[in-house]
């Protein structure tokens, strides 16, 4: 009896010490992708100038090409649409879940739901409409390396599934930013080309 006391307390303790373990790893890990997201942030922010300015560049040359124009007219309108649609899921998120720790919350917004259908919709119209500037098949393989987490949508049928189902809040966040981020970085690749060839 004393022998079962004694490995009874032995169990307890070494489940207290492997959950003080996971608690720190699980601490450990908010934390590096809190810091991931805000380098992300960072860098959004830095693209947010970089895609204005060529759109000033692009707007002061629309008259020589006005289809390349519309071309950056529509790239521009869905990059900003993304990017305001991602800020909303992410300030419902950190609403709802301040810690970030929660592992329901982004999936209950985003995976099967009509919210994670328009983002998907939004996602893929910024690769579409980059896409459509291509001038050489040259350029492609830039744009795809970019784009390669949303181009895999329309050919994954559990995308919203493997990104966000049982992902810590935090995560879910910085999931959404690298994904306004790639947009981004797709826009600046794609209005660059434009206003390229409207400088000539």
């Amino acid at each position: 009896m004393k022998k079962v006391a004694l490995l009874s307390i032995a169990f307890l303790v070494i489940l207290h010490f492997a959950g003080c373990m996971l608690e720190n790893r699980a601490e450990e890990t908010v934390e590096t992708f809190k810091k991931a997201d805000g380098s992300l942030s960072s860098s959004n922010r830095y693209l947010n100038i970089d895609i204005k300015e060529l759109f000033k560049i692009i707007d002061v040359h629309r008259h020589k090409n006005r289809t390349l124009a519309l071309e950056a007219d529509s790239i521009y309108n869905a990059v900003e649409a993304v990017s305001q649609f991602i800020d909303s899921l992410n300030q419902l998120q950190k609403t709802l879940d301040s810690s970030g720790e929660r592992l329901d919350i982004t999936e209950k917004i985003l995976v099967g739901t009509p919210t994670g259908n328009e983002l998907k919709r939004k996602l893929l119209w910024v690769s579409g409409s980059c896409y459509s500037t291509l001038i050489t098949p040259v350029e492609k393989p830039a744009l795809d390396s970019i784009l390669s987490w949303i181009n895999e949508i329309p050919t994954i049928s559990d995308w919203d599934k493997r990104h966000f189902q049982l992902t810590p809040t935090v995560a879910g966040i910085t999931i959404l930013n690298k994904f306004e981020n790639d947009c981004k970085n797709a826009a600046s690749y794609s209005l660059s080309l434009i206003a390229k060839q409207l400088s000539k």
